[in-house]
């Protein structure tokens, strides 16, 4: 699906699942712990050294279960919606977002402007950007975070056109020398109407 689409589609996730997974379940923090030390163990790094057992046994299995929390409906935030006339395309700028890649697990980092036309009711701003980091928040690749962002939106808050645009940095191509200054900015749509005011308002 091209940015150019517009419609409604099913939130999508690009990486394949294990038959175990599941979205209301923490992730399995004894097999993170394992994965670790072996880990750990071929790349020369004694997994058993004071200054790395405890934060290897505790703190990366915590750490991995936030960065991909946008797996888990438990964890989605709640969006509150307030009543409202006004119709006119509203846009929340610079959300910071933290996300990593489903080939390498190195991280991305970018902001995301989203872009929606209510539908007799607003946004709460909090709420949106919450909303907008816990869907980065899984493995996923660099065109996916504005597909998943675009499809959820909509889906969750019923609005007649949402647009995200997301502008990311990525680790992968900076940390190994291949692309240190480029960035990628993909946008999605998706609308249930045409027409209203083309009129655009920052919040």
């Amino acid at each position: 699906m091209s940015s150019e689409d517009v419609g409604i589609g099913e939130a999508t996730v690009a990486y394949r699942r294990t038959p175990d997974s599941v979205d209301d379940q923490p992730i399995a923090s004894a097999k993170v712990r394992r994965s670790v030390r072996l880990l750990s163990e071929s790349i020369g790094v004694c997994p058993d050294s004071q200054e790395l057992v405890v934060p290897w046994e505790h703190r990366v299995p915590e750490r991995f279960e936030t960065i991909t929390e946008g797996d888990r409906e438990f964890q989605k935030p709640k969006v509150r919606r307030f009543e409202s006339e006004n119709d006119e395309l509203l846009m929340k700028t610079g959300i910071a977002i933290y996300g990593h890649f489903e080939h390498h697990l190195l991280p991305y980092h970018g902001s995301a402007n989203v872009s929606y036309r209510p539908n007799a009711e607003v946004t709460g701003l909090s709420k949106l950007v919450r909303y907008v980091r816990w869907q980065s928040r899984r493995p996923t690749i660099q065109e996916q975070p504005t597909q998943d962002i675009a499809n959820g939106l909509t889906e969750e808050v019923e609005d007649d056109a949402v647009i995200p645009e997301v502008t990311a940095s990525h680790h992968c191509e900076a940390m190994c020398g291949t692309e240190p200054q480029t960035q990628t900015r993909p946008t999605a749509r998706r609308q249930r109407r045409s027409g209203g005011s083309s009129r655009m308002h920052s919040i």
